[in-house]
């Protein structure tokens, strides 16, 4: 494909993902108006019995009973909601990006974009691991299981576990880099294309 042919499908995906993150987060901001709102009528129909908080987190939960009363929807869940959104908006984007990208002749530009694409990966699965581990730490500390010394030693595993996927991950990452540099200098594009391919099948796994 031309260079002018990949700019051109390049800047319309930007339109495109602008768009359509713009339509998601109007839909949120809509929602939560609508929430504010809610509470706002409830507010003025209990003036006749205004109620005295003693303290922000009285206030706090007693604006959290209206809106579970009157709104179909927390302010949690459409955050939730439109978090969950964007991501799929954002990894539809930096796929279809990164299919454009390697549709050039191997360069610097291919390097870069496919290495950052390769540690986007890597980090997203690390702290996946990372944090299903420490939900598994947190439920083993509050069931009452384990003694002080019991839970030190838990928690030192959990630390040790986070390091060790750390350096693994730079470390195949660092190895990855010197592939691709050194597979470039000697121009060799089938191992490029291995390299490029290989990460494109994760992305589109994840589809």
């Amino acid at each position: 494909m031309q260079i002018d042919d990949i700019y051109t499908r390049k800047i319309a995906l930007g339109k495109a993902y602008t768009k359509k993150y713009d339509e998601i987060f109007s839909n949120y901001l809509n929602t939560i108006n609508s929430i504010q709102s809610l509470v706002k009528t409830e507010q003025v129909a209990d003036k006749p019995a205004a109620k005295i908080f003693w303290n922000k987190e009285q206030a706090k939960q007693s604006s959290n009973d209206t809106i579970a009363k009157r709104s179909p929807i927390s302010i949690q869940a459409a955050a939730d909601k439109f978090y969950k959104e964007f991501k799929a908006i954002n990894h539809l984007y930096e796929t279809e990006k990164y299919k454009l990208d390697i549709q050039e002749e191997p360069n610097i530009h291919t390097m870069t974009s496919t290495v950052n694409y390769k540690q986007k990966i890597m980090f997203d699965d690390m702290n996946e691991q990372i944090s299903t581990r420490y939900e598994k730490l947190n439920k083993e500390l509050k069931s009452g299981k384990y003694n002080f010394f019991e839970k030190a030693e838990l928690k030192k595993q959990f630390k040790e576990f986070e390091a060790n996927l750390k350096e693994k991950t730079y470390e195949e990452l660092r190895q990855f880099r010197i592939m691709y540099y050194e597979a470039l200098m000697k121009k060799d594009n089938k191992t490029i294309d291995n390299l490029e391919n290989s990460l494109l099948s994760n992305l589109l796994s994840k589809s």
